[in-house]
């Protein structure tokens, strides 16, 4: 886990991903996001990504990356209902 991930594990006593699942997560409603990619999700649930384009003009799919190791800088996954419930958080900056 990146540092920030091991900082808010070792304030709040807990796992850094339970702590985000009980602060974040949980009280905006967020059911469908997560500070991990479940495998089994790649391709159906969760987007499939593609390399750029080839010089014949099709794309190959990116196969499944794990980052566990630094899921508090690159883990998050999520779905765009969450994200559409989660992008008001970001105007409320100026209150």
């Amino acid at each position: 886990m990146m540092p920030l991930g091991e900082i808010m594990a070792e304030v709040s006593g807990e796992p850094f991903e339970d702590y985000v699942n009980r602060v974040i997560f949980e009280p905006l409603n967020l059911n469908d996001t997560r500070t991990y990619m479940p495998e089994e999700l790649h391709g159906s649930e969760l987007a499939m990504g593609y390399s750029p384009m080839m010089r014949d003009g099709t794309r190959e799919t990116v196969n499944y990356f794990n980052a566990n190791g630094m899921m508090a800088a690159a883990g998050f996954t999520s779905n765009v209902l969450d994200l559409a419930d989660f992008a008001p958080v970001f105007n409320r900056f100026g209150e």
